[in-house]
């Protein structure tokens, strides 16, 4: 089987999947698949930003709530344990989520990079996929 009918089989599976039959014969097929390889490439770019958006969020949570213990603990002469114990806990949190939201973002920044600039390896990837 050739590298041109694979992908005809992937595309048919797509299209099934889809609800959609594919006419091979006809002039409008092009057209198609450039559409969906257009949709392929901005599905890549959109899960990459939610993401970064899911990872950054949290972490700027748990910033924001490391801020306001610190400044609580600061108003105060004398620290108790309490406040010690819930800014360490803060500071760990906020270090490992730090740490993870840099990685994950970098992996995506990374496969923005790809499919802006090489859509067809992004296209590639998800028909391998489903052979």
């Amino acid at each position: 089987m050739t590298m041109s009918q694979q992908i005809i089989e992937v595309l048919d599976h797509i299209g099934d999947q889809m609800g959609i039959a594919v006419d091979w014969s006809q002039e409008n097929l092009l057209p198609w698949i450039q559409d969906l390889s257009n949709r392929i490439v901005s599905y890549e770019i959109n899960t990459s930003l939610a993401w970064i958006f899911i990872m950054l969020v949290p972490t700027c949570i748990i910033a924001a709530i490391s801020y306001k213990v610190y400044k609580n603990a600061s108003k105060k002469e004398r620290l108790t344990e309490s406040d010690e114990c819930a800014f360490g806990v803060c500071i760990v949190l906020l270090l490992i989520f730090g740490v993870v939201t840099v990685l994950v973002s970098a992996c995506q920044i990374f496969d923005i990079i790809e499919a802006t600039t090489i859509p067809e390896k992004v296209i590639l990837k998800f028909l391998q996929s489903y052979m």
